[in-house]
């Protein structure tokens, strides 16, 4: 064997070096509807609810085991409530009422928590089966391509498509569709039990909520553009060490390796940028919406004692004040979930758009109809004065005879 032999080729190392994440074009042309860039956020979701729809089953545990388990958890602070009420003053506690209501809390609490569990069993159920068929499909689509694709791109980022991208979006689908069900429910659930209780102190908490919304979403659009980048930076190094490790032999016969380790050192440097300005821009929105959050927590609780002590706005009792800050951070909780999982997320759509680039790339056209079938084939094959290239305008082979 000829130790130099290269199982890549000249073309998938100059597409690595010069960075090129067209998966459609080879060359320096317009960019194919392929490209990661082309694809919006609503086409990516629905794309991928197009492979959660086969396993609907546990997507509907997990919808229904979330709402049991958010109402019991929204009735949890109505029970603490009436407790409260139930202690007048020290030495005047009606322990015959209070004694059941603990016994109904118990009850409750440990139901909750159990339909807490059955969810969580359902998503990583989903998720896990959701990555399954998509880590299938791209590995059917790279059976499908010609080999003038394999050879002009990047084995490592390829590779990274298929193995890493799917993970990340795994792991945002278990983390979106765990905060998603439970937030749309736990939202939806306090509004109705705050309106069932006093109209006045629903609307204080929900008139200031929207603020924390307003923060989430503006620094989310601000992180987006920088888990977009760091995903393709990180595809591009996987190429370019997966490529030289590999042919670690041919480029020590060309002394190649300063050029690769200032090439690596490049993309390193690059990739640490990225990542360290989308987790930062990330990082940001949690701490942002529980300031919010705080703020409300704050004015809810001044709102009900003045309410308790004038009965202006609404009359409430102590135990009443207590239900609704326990409501407050409930209503708030799913934005400071959805918020502290968004960097999982924005990766996940991330990768999304990269592993759908690829699964949308131009497969090999099948040979035509009327094409010349060899009767009895010899092997013996002769070039004469043959040009080759993957495109025209970067020579390859010229004249072979």
């Amino acid at each position: 064997m000829n130790p130099y032999t290269s199982s890549g080729s000249v073309a998938t190392m100059t597409a690595n070096v010069s960075g090129n994440d067209n998966l459609n074009d080879l060359g320096d042309g317009p960019r194919q509807p392929g490209d990661p860039e082309r694809y919006p956020v609503g086409a990516v979701t629905r794309r991928l609810l197009g492979y959660v729809r086969p396993h609907r089953v546990s997507f509907a545990a997990s919808f229904v085991s979330a709402a049991i388990s958010v109402i019991l958890q929204l009735y949890t602070p109505i029970l603490i409530g009436e407790g409260i009420d139930l202690i007048v003053a020290a030495g005047q506690v009606d322990f015959g009422s209070l004694l059941p209501l603990v016994t109904k809390l118990a009850i409750v609490v440990v139901g909750a928590a159990a339909f807490q569990w059955l969810q969580g069993y359902c998503v990583n159920r989903l998720s896990y089966e959701t990555v399954r068929d998509m880590r299938v499909e791209a590995s059917d689509k790279l059976s499908r391509m010609p080999l003038s694709f394999i050879d002009g791109h990047a084995h490592g980022d390829l590779m990274s498509r298929v193995v890493n991208d799917v993970d990340q979006v795994g792991d945002g689908l278990l983390q979106g569709f765990t905060q998603l069900f439970t937030g749309v429910i736990t939202i939806v659930g306090t509004l109705a039990f705050m309106l069932s209780i006093n109209l006045t102190m629903t609307l204080v908490v929900v008139l200031v909520t929207p603020l924390s919304i307003f923060a989430a979403g503006a620094i989310a659009k601000l992180s987006n553009k920088s888990f977009t980048a760091q995903q393709l930076i990180q595809g591009q190094l996987g190429g370019h060490i997966e490529e030289y490790v590999g042919e670690q032999k041919l480029v020590d016969a060309f002394a190649y390796g300063p050029n690769a380790q200032a090439r690596f050192d490049a993309l390193n440097a690059e990739l640490y940028t990225a990542g360290e300005r989308a987790q930062f821009m990330g990082s940001l929105s949690n701490p942002g919406t529980r300031f919010i959050n705080n703020i409300i927590y704050a004015v809810v609780a001044v709102i009900g004692c003045v309410g308790v002590i004038t009965g202006v706005p609404a009359t409430l009792t102590v135990g009443g004040v207590q239900i609704f800050l326990s409501y407050a951070n409930q209503y708030t909780k799913p934005f400071n979930e959805v918020t502290n999982v968004i960097t999982q997320i924005q990766t996940a759509y991330a990768s999304a758009r990269r592993m759908f680039a690829l699964l949308d790339a131009h497969e090999q056209e099948p040979d035509a109809a009327d094409a010349i079938e060899l009767a009895a084939p010899k092997g013996e094959v002769s070039f004469e004065h043959v040009d080759f290239s993957y495109v025209p305008d970067r020579k390859l082979l010229q004249d072979i005879c």
